[in-house]
């Protein structure tokens, strides 16, 4: 692992971050931080490079240039880090991506098992517990194609909880449910931060980002126009295109 000279409290530093596909600039030198506790919440239009930057962090996109630091573990090349920094930052994505094969219980626990070397009874627990988290613990023994999107969804985050992450990483992570399922997430997310879980959020729920975050990053074009606590950006934003874009999404 290669230490970092960053404060302990900042738990996911990005220093000049480019993601590159071709001539596109999908992450042009995007630089942030987000402290132990805090919930960091990245708006903006489609393709901005919002969902880029959250997989990049995770290596699940190669980075061009720049550096990355999880909890100090520095992310290069070399399959150590990646799996350090991925041991350290939970990822929650669009689709629910549940074993179908596997019972709700059976998919929280997949990941203590196969990937930390748990024993059972003490995986099992760790899944229980975090079914609880959610609401869903009476849910365990079914199968997911027996649950609503939103309950997918919530197994699909306590999943990562299991792994005891240091950082939550959420890419739009009710996107892809019925508008009547989305509160039951994001009342969980909401749960999470009240709790002081570390979480990075990439979202079109513009009342959760008002209510949770403690600052919001607005990206276009690949860059960070704008930051600030939700009361600055969404009521007294200074750039225009920034203005644009809250006037649009607020009507």
């Amino acid at each position: 692992m290669n230490n970092s000279t960053n404060s302990s409290d900042e738990i996911i530093v990005i220093r000049n971050l480019v993601k590159k596909f071709h001539s596109l600039h999908a992450v042009d030198d995007v630089s942030l931080t987000v402290g132990a506790g805090k919930v960091v919440v990245i708006i903006g239009p489609s393709g901005s490079g919002k969902s880029t930057v959250l997989r990049c962090i995770n290596h699940l996109e190669v980075p061009t240039s720049g550096e990355i630091l999880v909890n100090g573990v520095k992310l290069t090349h070399n399959s150590h880090d990646i799996n350090a920094v991925r041991a350290e930052a939970g990822m929650v994505f669009q689709e629910f991506n549940l074993f179908p094969h596997m019972s709700v219980l059976e998919n929280v626990m997949a990941g203590p098992l196969i990937v930390k070397g748990m024993q059972r009874e003490k995986a099992r627990e760790i899944a229980e517990s975090n079914l609880a988290r959610v609401g869903l613990l009476f849910k365990k023994d079914e199968y997911p194609n027996k649950i609503s999107g939103g309950q997918k969804q919530r197994v699909a985050i306590a999943r990562a909880l299991a792994m005891e992450p240091k950082v939550m990483l959420f890419d739009e992570p009710t996107s892809a449910l019925d508008p009547e399922l989305i509160g039951e997430v994001l009342e969980v997310m909401k749960g999470l931060a009240k709790d002081g879980m570390t979480m990075l959020i990439v979202s079109h729920e513009m009342s959760f980002a008002r209510e949770v975050a403690n600052e919001i990053i607005f990206m276009d074009h690949g860059k960070i126009v704008e930051s600030g606590p939700p009361e600055e950006l969404f009521e007294r934003p200074r750039e225009a295109r920034t203005r644009q874009f809250i006037g649009q999404i607020l009507r």
